[in-house]
């Protein structure tokens, strides 16, 4: 009887796992993009990130994945802290934070950056910021 009890578990698993499978097969073709682009965003403390900061590690994570991209090795070590927008008399003005620690890496790149995110954020400047945290001593 206890032979039986650990083989039915056994059998019934396979089936459990197989109707979990189905349903991720479907929708394996955003899935790994949304969490792909997702690594793109290192916020403090597992702060859920807003839509905008969504939309820029997207920008991010396409341009590192089109084929025909130049800077598309640099942009793999790159990721953002946050994002937000600021009006700056008749245009928006999108600025992007990234860690002190890939700041040299965007600065390398920053030109061609910059030219690939204005053109996916239409009607929009790009300004690259560098967010240091400085710690304390003890």
């Amino acid at each position: 009887l206890a032979q039986a009890s650990r083989q039915e578990p056994r059998r019934c698993a396979p089936a459990h796992h197989r109707s979990q499978s189905e349903p991720s097969r479907a929708g394996a073709g955003r899935r790994p993009t949304m969490f792909n682009a997702r690594k793109k965003i290192l916020k403090e403390k597992g702060a859920a990130p807003t839509d905008l900061e969504e939309e820029v590690a997207k920008a991010l994570f396409d341009i590192e994945v089109a084929p025909s991209s130049d800077i598309k090795t640099d942009v793999r070590d790159v990721y953002i802290s946050s994002a937000q927008d600021l009006e700056v008399k008749n245009r928006i003005a999108l600025i992007v934070h990234f860690p002190f620690r890939v700041w040299k890496t965007v600065r390398k790149i920053q030109g061609r950056l910059i030219r690939e995110l204005e053109k996916k954020f239409s009607k929009k400047h790009v300004v690259f910021v560098a967010s240091r945290t400085i710690l304390d001593k003890n």
